[in-house]
């Protein structure tokens, strides 16, 4: 028989949230894809703080894209403006700086 306080738990546990599907969190292979792919780390707390909050910031805007841009010139990542690519190779990536001083060349 299930005893009056395990039915007062089970009724205070259940989750009333909706479920978020998100394909990063399907595999444990996935997650660590999306975290090398945007250098997200938990070896410090103040890390493993950041990563959490990008992680369900990513799954709270799944329109966003997951992972930064790298200029192909600089190598540097392209967090914010534009960037631009070549209609001959879509692959290659330039940052506003990059592309700027490539065309007044």
């Amino acid at each position: 028989a299930v005893s009056p306080a395990s039915r007062i738990l089970e009724d205070e546990t259940r989750d009333t949230d909706d479920i978020i599907e998100s394909e990063f969190y399907d595999t444990r292979q996935m997650f660590l894809n999306l975290c090398q792919g945007n250098h997200y780390q938990f070896d410090e707390l103040r890390r493993a703080k950041h990563t959490s909050m990008m992680a369900l910031y990513h799954m709270h805007n799944p329109e966003v894209p997951k992972f930064t841009t790298v200029c192909s010139y600089c190598q540097q990542d392209i967090n914010s403006g534009s960037y631009w690519t070549s209609e001959k190779d879509q692959n290659c990536s330039l940052c506003d700086t990059c592309y700027r001083s490539e065309k007044s060349r």
